[in-house]
């Protein structure tokens, strides 16, 4: 996949696993591999917000495991990883 071709994330946080499986196809054993070690974030459906020291609702649904856009775009490059 092309990075003019991504989709937009379906959570407000990056890429969810079943898109991350839909842009990667028959690598996706191999971007996790590749992603071994690097930072992830879990979506549960809210954020902490500092400002009210409770969670909010974010985007409502429990997404899962995320990937960050910027290591999508990493990955698809062939760039090494940022963090």
């Amino acid at each position: 996949m092309k990075i003019a071709e991504l989709p937009e994330t379906d959570c407000l946080m990056g890429y969810t696993d079943e898109q991350v499986r839909n842009i990667t196809k028959t690598e996706y054993a191999f971007f996790l591999e590749w992603m071994r070690g690097q930072t992830m974030a879990y979506c549960d459906g809210a954020i902490y917000d500092y400002d009210k020291q409770d969670y909010v609702i974010s985007c409502g649904v429990e997404h899962g495991m995320i990937v960050y856009p910027r290591d999508i775009k990493a990955y698809l490059l062939n760039q090494g990883i940022d963090d």
